[in-house]
């Protein structure tokens, strides 16, 4: 099947972000190119406290960095290992000198957004672009151009206390600068380098209890849902979130690999319709369901084998 390309909404908010950043200092770069080149969308990871099934192996803010790096920017980034000393001045600071990509926030401490407030344990990254008296000036690619936020919410929503993943406290990244200019090819090329890095990385997820990865994580919240053991917050995590963003993902990985993989993309766009019909199955509660993300693990199983074997 010839997939037509997507163009539409996706919770690509810190791709979003460091397109933006690129952005003000004159470099374009799509943010479905940014999304790649993260490594974001490669794997796939079920973690049993939580009953999630997330089709990725990294998080953001290691994305983000390996973007930049891959795009051949240098790239300032910065954080604190604990929540003292107060972040404020240092971001004003940086804010007279540009743009600054915030993240990860607590999505649900972001009191202008009113689909989120309250939310746990969802993460969210932004631009800052400029500081007003108590407050922040930023562009939120969730929708929210333009928006002032309170320095104290903005302090509460950075420190992320809800947040797992994060490393230390405030990250920021700022004043990119474009040391190499790589050829798509050469960009291609480091994009495979980045999915074999995530993909060795998360074996060290294997070791911990109650996370399966790759296509025994498919495998296994295929045969929960034959056995009615889904949870409601695993199912609404899948519809609302996961499977239209792996689906997202996948199209744009695709769109991405094929002028030099076409055999690599043709397994991607094969992933993105499998999504497609895993997120209508599971929202009408039908048993296929489990059929198709059965069918999911094996083409999660195939792309994995197809970039270990590329020279």
């Amino acid at each position: 099947m010839n997939l037509p390309v997507y163009i539409g909404k996706s919770e690509y908010c810190y791709a979003n972000s460091a397109a933006m950043l690129l952005a003000s200092a004159g470099h374009t770069v799509l943010p479905g190119t940014i999304e790649v080149l993260s490594g974001m969308g490669v794997g796939a990871a079920w973690l049993e406290a939580s009953d999630a099934l997330l089709f990725s192996l990294s998080t953001p803010d290691v994305g983000i960095t390996r973007a930049f790096e891959a795009l051949g920017y240098a790239i300032q980034e910065t954080a604190q290992l604990t929540p003292d000393p107060d972040p404020i001045p240092g971001l004003v600071a940086a804010l007279s000198e540009g743009p600054v990509i915030l993240g990860p926030l607590s999505l649900g401490l972001l009191p202008y957004n009113p689909y989120t407030r309250g939310e746990q344990g969802a993460d969210h990254y932004t631009l800052a672009y400029a500081a007003e008296v108590d407050q922040i000036v930023l562009h939120d690619p969730w929708g929210f151009p333009c928006i002032r936020m309170g320095v104290e919410d903005l302090r509460r929503a950075w420190e992320a206390p809800d947040i797992e993943y994060k490393r230390g406290y405030y990250r920021s990244w700022r004043q990119p600068k474009q040391m190499e200019h790589p050829s798509p090819h050469d960009l291609v090329d480091r994009a495979i380098r980045v999915f074999r890095v995530v993909y060795s990385d998360a074996e060290t997820l294997v070791q911990q209890a109650g996370v399966a990865i790759g296509a025994e994580a498919l495998h296994r919240v295929a045969q929960r849902y034959r056995e009615d053991q889904m949870s409601a917050a695993g199912r609404e995590f899948l519809i609302g979130f996961s499977l239209p963003l792996a689906a997202r993902r996948a199209l744009d990985h695709a769109l991405f690999l094929n002028p030099y993989h076409p055999e690599l993309a043709k397994t991607l766009t094969t992933k993105a319709s499998l999504m497609g019909l895993c997120q209508t199955l599971l929202v009408a509660n039908d048993a296929t369901f489990a059929d198709a993300l059965d069918h999911a693990a094996d083409n999660e199983a195939t792309f994995r084998t197809m970039i270990e074997k590329l020279e």
